[in-house]
Protein backbone atom coordinates (compact mmCIF):
# COMPACT_ATOMS: atom_id res chain seq x y z
CA UNK A 1 0.00 0.00 0.00
CA UNK A 2 1.24 3.68 -1.18
CA UNK A 3 1.84 5.59 2.21
CA UNK A 4 1.33 8.82 0.58
CA UNK A 5 -2.18 9.32 -1.39
CA UNK A 6 -0.91 11.67 -3.89
CA UNK A 7 -1.79 9.83 -6.97
CA UNK A 8 1.95 9.81 -8.97
CA UNK A 9 2.05 13.65 -8.33
CA UNK A 10 5.39 14.04 -6.96
CA UNK A 11 6.36 11.30 -9.46
CA UNK A 12 4.96 13.80 -12.46
CA UNK A 13 7.36 16.92 -10.70
CA UNK A 14 10.20 14.70 -10.45
CA UNK A 15 9.57 13.26 -14.65
CA UNK A 16 9.08 17.68 -15.69
CA UNK A 17 11.88 18.19 -13.95
CA UNK A 18 14.33 15.86 -15.36
CA UNK A 19 12.84 16.82 -19.01
CA UNK A 20 13.47 20.54 -18.04
CA UNK A 21 16.78 19.46 -17.03
CA UNK A 22 17.86 17.18 -19.97
CA UNK A 23 16.31 20.20 -22.41
CA UNK A 24 18.92 22.78 -21.07
CA UNK A 25 21.86 20.32 -21.37
CA UNK A 26 21.33 18.75 -24.92
CA UNK A 27 20.80 22.47 -25.96
CA UNK A 28 24.67 23.34 -25.42
CA UNK A 29 26.69 21.02 -27.33
CA UNK A 30 29.76 20.55 -25.41
CA UNK A 31 27.65 20.16 -22.12
CA UNK A 32 25.91 17.36 -24.05
CA UNK A 33 28.78 15.89 -25.07
CA UNK A 34 30.09 15.66 -21.37
CA UNK A 35 26.92 14.01 -20.46
CA UNK A 36 27.22 11.39 -22.51
CA UNK A 37 30.79 10.48 -22.30
CA UNK A 38 30.07 10.46 -18.18
CA UNK A 39 26.83 8.46 -18.98
CA UNK A 40 29.33 5.72 -20.88
CA UNK A 41 32.25 5.92 -18.15
CA UNK A 42 30.32 5.27 -15.71
CA UNK A 43 28.51 1.78 -16.57
CA UNK A 44 32.25 1.18 -18.10
CA UNK A 45 33.73 1.22 -15.00
CA UNK A 46 31.13 -0.57 -13.19
CA UNK A 47 32.15 -3.63 -15.67
CA UNK A 48 35.82 -3.45 -14.40
CA UNK A 49 35.22 -2.57 -10.49
CA UNK A 50 32.55 -5.55 -10.39
CA UNK A 51 33.73 -8.93 -9.62
CA UNK A 52 30.51 -11.70 -9.42
CA UNK A 53 28.62 -13.01 -12.36
CA UNK A 54 25.58 -11.84 -12.13
CA UNK A 55 26.35 -8.06 -11.39
CA UNK A 56 28.89 -8.10 -13.66
CA UNK A 57 26.16 -8.88 -16.42
CA UNK A 58 23.81 -6.28 -15.37
CA UNK A 59 26.89 -3.64 -15.44
CA UNK A 60 27.56 -4.78 -19.26
CA UNK A 61 23.22 -4.53 -19.87
CA UNK A 62 23.65 -1.08 -18.85
CA UNK A 63 26.64 -0.28 -20.56
CA UNK A 64 24.79 -1.99 -23.83
CA UNK A 65 21.78 0.48 -23.32
CA UNK A 66 24.14 3.83 -22.49
CA UNK A 67 25.46 2.76 -25.85
CA UNK A 68 22.67 2.53 -27.78
CA UNK A 69 21.29 5.80 -26.20
CA UNK A 70 25.10 7.44 -26.23
CA UNK A 71 24.72 6.69 -30.49
CA UNK A 72 21.54 8.43 -30.94
CA UNK A 73 22.27 11.71 -28.94
CA UNK A 74 25.61 12.16 -30.27
CA UNK A 75 24.65 11.64 -33.99
CA UNK A 76 21.28 14.13 -32.87
CA UNK A 77 23.75 16.25 -31.66
CA UNK A 78 26.79 16.34 -34.49
CA UNK A 79 23.79 16.63 -37.22
CA UNK A 80 22.40 19.90 -34.28
CA UNK A 81 18.92 18.21 -35.17
CA UNK A 82 18.25 18.13 -31.83
CA UNK A 83 14.66 19.84 -32.68
CA UNK A 84 13.47 16.76 -33.01
CA UNK A 85 13.76 15.84 -29.38
CA UNK A 86 13.14 19.65 -28.10
CA UNK A 87 10.62 22.10 -28.66
CA UNK A 88 11.33 24.25 -31.66
CA UNK A 89 11.96 27.89 -30.28
CA UNK A 90 10.39 29.21 -33.43
CA UNK A 91 7.63 27.36 -33.94
CA UNK A 92 7.26 28.60 -29.91
CA UNK A 93 6.61 32.46 -31.48
CA UNK A 94 3.84 33.54 -32.56
CA UNK A 95 3.79 34.34 -36.56
CA UNK A 96 3.75 38.03 -37.32
CA UNK A 97 3.21 39.40 -40.81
Amino acid sequence: MEVFVDLGLFELLAAAGLAAIARRVYARRWLGVVFLILSLIAPLALVFVTHEGMVRWIAVGCLATSLVNASLIFSLIRRWSMTTLLVDQQASQPITK
